[in-house]
């Protein structure tokens, strides 16, 4: 996991808000992150909060499902410049609400981050996950901005 401090996606949620980012895409990463994510929850809690696209032959349900009861939200975006067919937004927020999660989908990175600071003020964690791809693409938004 890598914590995105400074920069154009950073600023979108405002001051009170962390954003993190991580490549892991399958189930094991799930449990991996949604561990993590929890153990940041003792020692600092703030409603969590992912935003995930993944590619159509990873395992979305068994990546997400970890993550019940932990996130209150959910914001699938699709993947820009993929190499292979990703998941839409639409049917991954479908599978969200299969292992029942509160998902919404949103047409990329910085609308799901302008949704997510628009929600009540106060500290919030953000992840970005779900594919190596959407990782790059984050980090290519970072570089060169919006």
């Amino acid at each position: 996991m890598q914590r995105l401090t400074t920069g154009p996606l950073p600023e979108l949620l405002g001051p009170d808000a962390e954003l993190w980012l991580d490549g892991g895409h399958n189930p094991a990463a799930g449990d991996m992150l949604a561990d993590t994510l929890a153990a940041f929850d003792e020692k600092a809690p703030k409603p969590v909060y992912l935003v995930v696209g993944m590619m159509g032959q990873k395992d979305a349900l068994g990546f997400l499902a970890p993550f019940r009861g932990l996130v209150r939200g959910v914001y699938t975006v699709p993947i820009p410049g993929a190499h292979e067919a990703p998941h839409s937004q639409e049917k991954l927020a479908e599978v969200a609400h299969s292992a029942g999660l509160q998902a919404i989908d949103r047409a990329g990175i910085a609308e799901a981050l302008r949704t997510i600071a628009a929600l009540p003020k106060g500290p919030k964690r953000v992840l970005i996950c779900g594919s190596l791809y959407l990782a790059g693409h984050v980090l290519t938004l970072q570089e060169q901005g919006l």
